[in-house]
């Protein structure tokens, strides 16, 4: 997402800077491997973001610049990941749940699958839940309903 002024603010740019206390550099300065900023420790908001992309709390890196690598090792290995065909066990159930054909399915990507299968399960769950809820309009059981 860019601000009014055409600058980034996503999350991955909010996680860089923190990680570099805030101080705005170059991009040429960003990339240098022998950047000061590569060796300030770890930002907690760093650590955050790499815990939730999957590395376990004890693995997360002790510097900044190798907080910076590995969140962008992982993100491009998730994305090569998720352009990768869908697997068998998500095509059947796509096909069995009557979501997509059996052409559809094989066509679909990871990602492409796994949004159409969660859409799909929260709306299921929301059925059963909107099944369960008791409506107030319905009669009160009488005691020859109860023998």
């Amino acid at each position: 997402m860019k601000d009014s002024e055409g600058v980034e603010t996503g999350a991955a740019r909010d996680v860089l800077e923190e990680g570099i206390t805030g101080e705005l550099f170059s991009p040429e300065e960003l990339m240098r491997n022998d950047a000061d900023w590569r060796d300030k420790p770890t930002s907690e908001r760093q650590r955050a973001a790499l815990i939730d992309i999957g590395v376990k709390p004890e693995s997360v890196p002790g510097t900044a610049g190798e907080a910076s690598d590995l969140f962008g090792v992982m993100t491009i290995e998730k994305n090569a990941k998720m352009r990768e065909p869908a697997t068998p066990k998500q095509r059947e159930m796509i096909v069995r749940a009557k979501l997509a054909t059996y052409e559809e399915a094989t066509a679909m990507t990871k990602k492409q699958a796994q949004s159409l299968i969660v859409r799909f399960l929260k709306e299921k769950e929301a059925e059963k839940r909107a099944s369960s809820v008791p409506k107030d309009d319905a009669p009160m059981p009488t005691d020859e309903d109860l023998t």
